[in-house]
């Protein structure tokens, strides 16, 4: 018997590919994570009014309505906030006595 084909091996293997994985490899859709406000005010160290109106101007992930009709319930999905977050320009600051480039 081959080692790559090995119990010991195809336990490897299936945790290389993940343990949800099917014999192809791929991985079944996840469930999008919703945040609510408490997690996206930590994430983004914005004021809820500073949130919203960067919704409004087309800046910021629109939130999704979350529970019934009459619900006023909403939250963010965590990728869309991510992705905000990456797109952010970084500061960068010269050393104390030197200039900025």
């Amino acid at each position: 018997m081959s080692l790559e084909h090995s119990p010991a091996r195809a336990g490897v293997a299936q945790k290389e590919r993940g343990a949800d994985a099917d014999e192809d490899g791929a991985q079944p859709p996840r469930a999008r994570v919703i945040l609510r406000w408490p997690e996206v005010r930590r994430l983004t160290g914005k004021s809820r009014t500073t949130v919203w109106r960067n919704v409004r101007a087309g800046t910021f992930p629109a939130p999704i309505q979350i529970g019934g009709d009459n619900s006023h319930a909403v939250g963010w999905f965590e990728d869309e906030v991510v992705a905000w977050q990456e797109a952010r320009p970084r500061a960068y600051y010269a050393p104390a006595g030197q200039e900025a480039a």
